[in-house]
């Protein structure tokens, strides 16, 4: 039994969810989920074992819970203060937790509260006195203190206040904060804000505005997070990809483990990245392979799967359309 908006998630299976999301080793079980399946089903979860937490087994569990909440807002949402709140939430349950204590630390770094930051990455190191990743966040800190170094992410940017409130599951006031906002990070915290509300007309033309837009575009997790079903479906989606191929940086792709990979024969002597001309033909490969699967033109997919015969994805894709 999942939550749904009709009815509540009995405690019984938000264990089982939590459970398996703190069973993972990192965020990438995230990968094939979304948005959606966070706000009606891994959020709530954690809210009621948090709120049922009895004994130390549980709370624990509550605890672990709420470090992978900071870690979701963090990385999905870009929105370090709500990840903050989880974080505390999670030191509430546990105190001794030395993982949350050093996330404290590390938001608290990004928001440029440096010397709150400080207290708690030694907190964290009080704990677990063998953390050396600790003990670099400190080093990075002191360096911040000494240099006077502003705040990453600044309470004054709309974009970055828009993605707080997005966090908070206020994206309406999101949308209200990014008016007339037209770079391509307000346009792509937009986009997150309509897929928020599951207005997916709106994200669409939106997506349609960043491909033919200008500047460099470089998509990160919380792009993808917040793609639906809907959206992921449309050709107009994938249509605005193709646009934005050429203007594409080093952003990540849509996941796709079996694309061809021709990255490490195109290295420059010396270097660790490719050109960014490898980043836009694969990206431009991949667009044109969803932009055909979209539209059901199995002419586009049966060029792609000759020419790239170890491409799982477009052999797949293929056999779906030959199949109809």
């Amino acid at each position: 039994m999942m939550a749904t908006r009709q009815g509540k998630m009995s405690e019984a299976s938000a264990l089982s969810v939590v459970r398996r999301a703190v069973s993972e080793s990192d965020l990438a079980w995230l990968t094939d989920r979304s948005y959606t399946w966070f706000k009606t089903t891994l959020l709530p979860a954690i809210r009621i074992v948090g709120a049922s937490a009895r004994g130390h087994r549980r709370r624990q569990l509550a605890a672990d819970g709420y470090v992978e909440l900071g870690d979701i807002y963090d990385v999905y949402f870009n929105a370090p203060g709500q990840a903050l709140r989880a974080y505390r939430r999670s030191l509430e349950l546990a105190p001794e937790n030395s993982c949350a204590w050093r996330e404290v630390g590390c938001m608290q770094r990004y928001l440029g509260k440096y010397r709150s930051a400080k207290r708690a990455l030694r907190r964290s190191l009080e704990i677990d006195p063998s953390d050396e990743a600790v003990r670099i966040d400190l080093e990075y800190v002191d360096r911040h203190i000494r240099e006077k170094t502003p705040a990453l992410y600044s309470r004054s940017d709309p974009v970055h206040t828009a993605a707080e409130l997005i966090a908070q599951g206020r994206a309406r006031s999101a949308l209200r904060r990014l008016e007339r906002k037209l770079s391509v990070p307000a346009r792509r915290c937009r986009v997150r804000a309509f897929e928020a509300l599951e207005d997916h007309e709106s994200a669409l033309r939106e997506w349609a505005k960043i491909g033919c837009g200008r500047g460099t575009v470089e998509l990160d997790q919380a792009d993808w997070f917040f793609v639906s079903d809907g959206v992921w479906n449309a050709p107009r989606f994938w249509e605005a990809m193709l646009e934005i191929g050429a203007r594409f940086g080093r952003g990540l792709y849509p996941k796709d483990d079996s694309f061809p990979e021709t990255k490490d024969r195109e290295r420059r002597p010396g270097s660790v990245e490719p050109p960014l001309r490898v980043y836009r033909r694969r990206w431009r490969l991949s667009a044109r392979l969803h932009l055909a699967r979209t539209r059901g033109d199995a002419n586009v997919l049966r060029r792609l799967a000759s020419s790239y015969p170890s491409w799982t994805l477009a052999q797949e894709c293929l056999l779906g359309i030959e199949s109809r």
